[in-house]
């Protein structure tokens, strides 16, 4: 304190250090001291300020206007007692020019011995920059918010009508290619049963022919079921994934251990499509991909929810290496995966690490969706 003969020199030399405004303030709104930074903010000298209204000075109101109104945290703190913090747009008029600012305000009680408030501390930071970067940043994540729900409905226009291509595409194979290979097989069947007996060669090529056109039509029918499963629309959800499992998984030597928690019950035709295309996604990945000896395949119906769990022993697989390679088809098929989850509320989890213990699925999507657009 060597330098300051009297306290009251000593506080006036701390709160002039002070690069905010700080105003002592009476219960008549009157200016009992102020520092220095309040003398250079608005040109004024001590005399000038020390008792003026603080409304006057602050924000440039003539003596014709108003005490502060009901949000004037310095009101707040003579009628609660207690510390207020607002932020205010604050209007300046300095040399006829009108200035907005935002200020950060902390009005505090001054007390006495006997605990009586008898005067507020108003300490008055200008914060326009950060005020302006978070409206900024509040502007841009509206705008972000917008472009998502618009990406959203177009992804979701995209799927909807891949899926209809998709029914167009397995009906014409199912009622024109499968029903010409129909017709071509009793064609060589019957052509075979028509030549006469000293024809051995040209029965034997005929018979391979049948034989190629019969592999083909159960190829073409299970195109038909991997674009649009007729068990998916009859018998839902359970059925078509069962036979996902059986026909993919089973086929290329993997056993499954399918299970059904919870009370089956058909879902929206929506749902049960996104759900089943997730599920074909993550068994071709473990049938081409994994190397797995066995998997599993959970379905757990609760009442607001559906969760699907896919497990699998193969070797794994880097999960940000394969989604950051977007090129390449297991990568884009994970984002597909994400994104059509993600459309319906859900949540996608992925587990996985090259080499160590295999992959694990972990899916969650409410059951009731609310304002979902989906085209038919």
């Amino acid at each position: 304190m060597k330098g300051y003969e009297k306290n009251e020199d000593y506080l006036q030399a701390i709160i002039n250090s002070l690069e905010d405004e700080l105003m002592v303030i009476d219960r008549d709104y009157r200016i009992i001291q102020a520092n220095e930074a309040v003398l250079i903010k608005h040109g004024k000298r001590s005399d000038e300020v020390i008792g003026e209204y603080c409304y006057h000075v602050s924000h440039g109101l003539s003596d014709l206007c108003r005490p502060p109104h009901h949000e004037c945290p310095i009101k707040a703190v003579w009628k609660t007692g207690k510390a207020t913090r607002v932020t205010h747009l604050h209007v300046y008029n300095e040399d006829n020019e009108r200035q907005e600012r935002y200020v950060d305000i902390i009005a505090s009680p001054i007390v006495d011995s006997q605990g009586n408030v008898i005067a507020v501390a108003e300490l008055m930071r200008d914060v326009t920059e950060a005020k302006e970067m978070e409206l900024k940043n509040a502007k841009l994540h509206q705008e972000l918010q917008h472009k998502e729900k618009i990406r959203g409905e177009l992804l979701s226009d995209i799927l909807s009508i891949q899926e209809e291509e998709r029914k167009r595409i397995a009906r014409e194979l199912h009622d024109e290619t499968s029903q010409v290979l129909a017709s071509l097989t009793a064609s060589l069947e019957a052509m075979i049963g028509m030549l006469p007996a000293n024809t051995d060669k040209i029965k034997t090529l005929l018979k391979r022919a049948q034989g190629l056109s019969v592999n083909l039509i159960d190829e073409i029918h299970r195109l038909i079921y991997e674009l649009r499963p007729t068990l998916l629309d009859d018998l839902g959800l359970v059925a078509a994934t069962r036979w996902l499992a059986e026909n993919n998984l089973e086929a290329a030597g993997v056993t499954v251990n399918f299970k059904v928690i919870g009370k089956e019950r058909r879902l929206p035709p929506q749902l049960e499509t996104t759900l089943f295309r997730v599920i074909q996604e993550a068994i071709s990945n473990i049938a081409k991909h994994a190397h797995a000896k066995k998997a599993s395949l959970i379905l757990h119906f609760r009442r607001s929810v559906i969760r699907v769990s896919i497990k699998d022993d193969g070797r794994g697989f880097d999960v940000e290496e394969a989604i950051s390679s977007k090129d390449r088809p297991r990568g884009l098929g994970l984002l597909g995966m994400k994104e059509r989850v993600e459309l319906f509320n859900g949540t996608f989890i992925i587990h996985s690490r090259a080499g160590r213990g295999g992959t694990e699925i972990d899916i969650e999507i409410p059951t009731k969706q609310g304002g979902f657009r989906w085209i038919r």
